[in-house]
């Protein structure tokens, strides 16, 4: 067991790596401006740092299978968790987001919104935003 616990240690320690949302999150705290709106697409907790690192709340699309999904049926979670409808809205409004999506491009909400660009991808996720006139 002894030599086998520095292997197992540097293991954790690259899967954790790959897997963080630490690089999406310093991107987005560098580019985001205080009139943006982040979603998040797919369950927060896959995503659990990410306010952390980008200093922002993001609003959750098609979370609601997932740990967090009993605070979604509450009358106050309707500002924090939407329906794919609501952001399409908000990505045609005129105002710029970003959208961190755990779900491979062909699988995303993003696939079906004009305009998507990807900014940057890493940890098993994707960064785009839209490009408002």
């Amino acid at each position: 067991m002894l030599a086998l616990l520095p292997s197992v240690a540097a293991a954790l320690g690259l899967v954790s790596a790959h897997r963080a949302v630490r690089v999406l999150g310093l991107e987005l705290a560098r580019v985001v401006r205080a009139d943006d709106l982040i979603v998040h697409e797919g369950p927060l907790e896959n995503s659990g740092a990410l306010e952390w690192y980008s200093g922002r709340r993001a609003v959750i699309v098609d979370g609601l299978k997932s740990v967090l999904a009993f605070g979604a049926l509450r009358p106050e979670a309707r500002d924090v968790f939407w329906e794919r409808a609501r952001l399409r809205d908000a990505w045609l409004g005129g105002r710029r987001v970003w959208v961190v999506s755990v779900r491979a491009p062909e699988r995303s909400v993003v696939a079906g919104l004009p305009g998507a660009r990807l900014v940057t991808a890493g940890g098993g996720r994707w960064l785009w935003v839209n490009e408002p006139p």
